[in-house]
């Protein structure tokens, strides 16, 4: 029986990568990009962070990362969570079990899982019939059951179903484990499967949201020679109107594709939004990295809505001010959007962008829902809000506890409710000039 430790991945920071592992399963090098380094791990909230340090058999049969806390990790958390406090940093030194090494691994193949104790979970699909998890997180997060029991663990922070999925994806990042989706750059729909179509730069693509895969249906023209039908542009996991993570791929005419990883948001209205760092290539040599964002249209909307300001002013469908940008508040949809950013977070948040979304709200009644955090280059942080319309302010107020980020990455350390971020405060245009809580867009 294998042996290790339930991490769970606070997130992946997408630097040069290491060399990848060999090859355990036929095709499986192409699809898999290296092991990123300096991943980030996260054992328990408001402890250090885990930097892994060695990879093993990444994406493989054998998937193994090691990983242990260093005083950059120990520093960060102490500035997060117990500001002021000098002690801190020695405390945390001085603590064997969060100095020690830990080990997650998996079998990326058979979708076996193994948590700190020897407990053995199994791969056991998506996630639908939870309905505060799908509310929060969305549909379709991926889950694992006990392999003893045969019982589903429950998605909530006590039983940790949130965080086997995460710990699975920072192993096995193509999602689906390969004998139930074959390793391959070729994908095509089963008979009879709904046909899910999105676009990227001209070309007509289709998703298969229970495998995790976008795959070109008629690639753009410019494409010819390059990419046929089938080919696949991402591989990895879908979770609906919430968090995506995998494997996307860039193609160049005469050259194997390069894989890379992102991850990103379905961003519900509009499309999917996945980042990355793409490989540059000379020749067919990758000789370094850049950052890409992948806006992916679903069907034949634009990646982003542009959107008419009302001429009239409303408080039940209408334009609000928040921090000096403009949004639009659609009750029937139960989402907030940006449609006039601010300058200052212009390159941050496009017109169309969904700051809130959740259940369809009365004029001056209640919200709650998911509320996203914005910091650039970095995928949204959503985090659960509730609130709703202050006569005495004439704004609709939202509160709930905020992601916490690294200042030096798009890791989310925890969350907090003292930040700017955890009031949200939407005022009627006509109070466009009052006074606002600044909200920090990082």
């Amino acid at each position: 029986m294998k042996t290790g430790i339930v991490l769970a991945l606070s997130s992946i920071i997408f630097l040069l990568p290491l060399e990848a592992s060999a090859e355990t399963v036929t095709g499986l090098s192409a699809l898999l990009p290296a092991a990123p380094q300096n991943a980030k791990l996260s054992l328990a909230r408001q402890m250090p962070d885990l930097t892994v340090y060695e990879w093993n058999d990444y994406g493989g049969t054998n998937a193994t990362a090691l990983a242990k806390t260093t005083p950059a990790d120990i520093k960060s958390t102490c500035e997060n969570w117990q500001p002021g406090n000098a002690e801190c940093v020695s405390n945390w030194l001085a603590n064997k079990e969060a100095m020690q090494s830990y080990t997650i691994s998996a079998n990326c193949q058979s979708g076996e899982l193994w948590s700190f104790d020897g407990t053995k979970y199994l791969f056991d699909g998506a996630v639908y019939d939870d309905a505060f998890w799908n509310r929060i997180m969305g549909y379709g997060f991926l889950a694992f059951k006990n392999a003893a029991t045969g019982q589903r663990v429950a998605m909530t922070d006590a039983a940790g179903g949130g965080l086997l999925a995460m710990q699975w994806l920072t192993l096995c990042p193509l999602g689906t484990p390969y004998a139930l989706e074959p390793a391959s750059l070729v994908h095509q729909l089963a008979a009879g499967q709904p046909r899910q179509t999105l676009s990227y730069q001209g070309s007509a693509l289709l998703l298969d949201e229970q495998r995790g895969v976008i795959s070109f249906d008629n690639p753009d023209r410019s494409l010819d020679g390059i990419v046929q039908s089938g080919n696949v542009l991402f591989r990895g996991w879908l979770v609906r109107e919430g968090y995506i993570s995998g494997v996307a791929y860039s193609y160049k005419q005469g050259c194997d594709p390069a894989p890379y990883l992102v991850d990103g948001y379905d961003q519900y209205r509009d499309h999917y939004s996945l980042q990355g760092d793409a490989p540059v290539r000379n020749g067919c040599k990758v000789e370094g990295y850049r950052k890409v964002t992948l806006d992916l249209q679903k069907g034949t909307l634009p990646a982003v809505v542009p959107r008419q300001q009302p001429e009239t002013k409303s408080t039940d469908s209408g334009v609000f001010d928040h921090n000096g940008s403009a949004v639009l508040l659609e009750p029937v949809a139960g989402t907030i959007s940006y449609i006039r950013p601010k300058p200052s977070i212009a390159g941050t948040v496009q017109t169309g962008t969904v700051l809130f979304r959740g259940a369809p709200f009365h004029n001056k009644g209640r919200l709650t829902g998911t509320a996203y955090l914005f910091k650039r280059g970095c995928a949204p942080a959503p985090y659960h809000v509730e609130g709703g319309y202050n006569s005495a302010a004439r704004a609709y107020v939202l509160s709930g506890n905020a992601p916490i980020r690294d200042r030096n990455s798009c890791n989310i350390l925890g969350y907090t409710a003292s930040s700017p971020n955890t009031r949200l405060v939407f005022k009627e245009t006509e109070n466009a000039n009052d006074d606002v809580d600044e909200y920090s867009d990082e």
